[in-house]
């Protein structure tokens, strides 16, 4: 898939996507990388709930790159 997801469709279901295809040992002691056209129209609340259930995979850490996005939200969450 790319772009933007359909209406209805969230970040969890990418990761039970994902879960679904490799397992929940899947990951086990490995970084989960997570990047795309569909990626980069996920908002940080899609993109949270990802790198939180990588873990699910076992998988140490879910990553994103650093983007517009990321920079919106880190800039909102420092305050005056």
């Amino acid at each position: 898939m790319e772009g933007k997801l359909p209406i209805g469709i969230y970040g969890k279901d990418i990761i039970l996507h994902l879960i679904g295809k490799i397992g929940a040992a899947g990951a086990t002691y490995k970084a989960l990388e997570f990047a795309g056209d569909t990626i980069d129209h996920l908002d940080m609340a899609g993109r949270m709930t990802i790198a939180n259930m990588a873990v699910e995979a076992g998988a140490k850490v879910g990553l994103f790159p650093s983007d517009g996005v990321t920079q919106d939200w880190l800039n909102r969450m420092e305050g005056p």
